[in-house]
């Protein structure tokens, strides 16, 4: 499989040898590092260490970013004004044993900068409430150990300084600009990517009311009550998936027209087709790229006249 092999070698009264070829990368050889969209140019690490320093410092700087390690004392205050993220491993932060310690000193709490917590649920919450990072600043929470695609993730989520909000390509929907708010439903199982892509939306648009579904079933549900102006439609979700939530939204008298988004992590051109004739509008791969956000939000909702 994928090119490997296994191989046994018996010997009656002896006994038997296994062994196997496996292909790999050679890891002299770069890889090309894919697109990212942020404004985010120097990244604080607090309390990242050993191989996965290595390989979150390495991501960052493939992808443009200048990764900064930080002690939790005063001595890296001058350090953290410069940042534009702070990216805590709140695992290693609780596992050390002092977190009130480490935090009393107002390290994270006297400063604005965004930040992603890394690690389980619970140690996030002892961090985020023994630094007082307020919830307004994080980006989002991302487990361990750290994937690529997350991490890509949530820095493409992180908003963009205000200076730089002139730079944005792309042009806002005139609905937006005239001051008309729309309604977005976004249905999605995985918590922390309803979280990216409502940070994403925000990033562009100041005003808009945003519904989050955990399944196909609550999406059908709300959309047989409620008037929207975009779904965004994970396809792999429990209960009700979304190319099944597509078919039934589009036999409701208010989901007959409403642009249903396909957001996936499948790659075959058997889904996405089976996506477009279920009645979806477009299809888009994750991780999502903020750009692919903004081109859609521009094409799909409503232009005041």
């Amino acid at each position: 499989m994928m090119g490997s092999s296994i191989h046994l070698e018996s010997v009656p009264g002896s006994g038997s040898k296994f062994s196997f070829t496996l292909p790999v990368i050679d890891g002299s050889e770069q890889r090309p590092c894919k697109r990212l969209h942020s404004s985010v140019k120097r990244v604080g690490l607090v309390f990242a260490t050993g191989t996965e320093l290595q390989g979150v410092s390495s991501l960052l700087s493939c992808w443009g970013i200048e990764p900064v390690l930080l002690s939790c004392d005063r001595r890296s205050t001058t350090a953290i004004d410069t940042l534009d993220l702070l990216l805590i491993d709140c695992d290693r932060m609780v596992s050390s044993g002092d977190t009130a310690g480490l935090c009393r000193n107002g390290l994270f709490s006297e400063t604005t900068i965004p930040c992603i917590l890394a690690g389980t649920g619970v140690q996030c919450d002892i961090v985020q409430r023994e630094c007082r990072i307020d919830s307004e600043r994080v980006i989002c929470r991302i487990d361990k150990p750290i994937m690529t695609d997350m991490l890509h993730a949530a820095l493409s989520a992180v908003p963009t300084q205000p200076a730089a909000a002139g730079a944005q390509q792309g042009q806002l929907p005139e609905a937006v600009r005239a001051g008309r708010r729309s309604t977005i439903v976004i249905a999605e199982d995985v918590h922390m990517n309803r979280v990216l892509l409502t940070a994403m939306i925000q990033k562009i648009i100041d005003d808009v009311e945003i519904l989050q579904v955990s399944d196909g079933a609550q999406c059908i549900a709300l959309v047989k009550d409620h008037a929207v102006d975009l779904i965004l439609m994970d396809v792999q979700m429990p209960v009700v998936d979304g190319i099944s939530a597509t078919l039934h939204i589009r036999n409701t008298k208010l989901g007959k027209e409403v642009p249903i988004i396909a957001v996936s992590a499948g790659a075959s051109a058997h889904e996405r087709q089976q996506c477009m004739d279920s009645g979806m509008n477009e299809y888009v791969s994750k991780p999502v790229d903020p750009a692919e956000i903004r081109r859609i939000l521009s094409r799909y909702l409503p232009v005041t006249e």
